[in-house]
This record gives C-alpha cells, structure tokens and sequence, in this order.
C-alpha cells in the first residue's frame, strides 16, 4: 500500500505540474495530454510491458505542448480525444484530408 501510494503522490504533481504549465492555454490540449497518457499506460499494461510512473507527467506535458504550440483541428481534436487507442488517434489526424482534395 505504501508503494502504491508514493506512485500516486508522484503521479498527482506530475498531474499539478502538467496543468500548471497549460496555464490559460487550451484545456483541450490538457486532456488530450491525459488521454493520450491514459491510453499509452492502458496498452502498455495489455502487452505486459511497465511504464515508470514517472514517465506519465512526461508524456501528457510533451502531448499537450505539442497541441498547444500547433493546435489541431478541432474536429481532430474532438476524434482524438474519444479515441480507444492510440492507433485510433493516428487514424484522427487523417480526418476530414480527402475532403479537401
């Protein structure tokens, strides 16, 4: 129980320090950043690998920078954000493209 409370305390500042710096920035982006981690932790853990815990606060700040500084589409960003794994969200990216040829 110790152990899993420490991940907790970490995961929660990694949590307090992802949204501190989105700031006033897209909210979208933010829980883009924590699908994003959710769904890479989800899959991780049905192929048997371990992801540090760590390694969550890194993955939603590089997600939601990343959607901040070139914000999507936001009917990419809407697919992206219902999306059921990550290869989905790939698949949101290509939405709405052979409209516009």
């Amino acid at each position: 129980m110790q152990q899993t409370m420490g991940a907790m305390d970490k995961w929660m500042a990694g949590v307090v320090v992802a949204m501190a710096l989105v700031g006033c920035d897209n909210e979208k982006c933010a829980d883009l950043g924590e699908h994003m981690a959710d769904l890479v932790f989800e899959e991780a853990k049905v192929a048997g690998h371990a992801v540090a815990d760590d390694k969550r606060a890194e993955i939603v700040k590089k997600t939601t920078d990343a959607c901040n500084a070139e914000p999507p589409e936001p009917e990419h960003l809407d697919c992206a954000l219902k999306a059921d794994s990550t290869e989905a969200m790939k698949q949101c990216e290509k939405t709405g493209e052979d409209d516009n040829k």
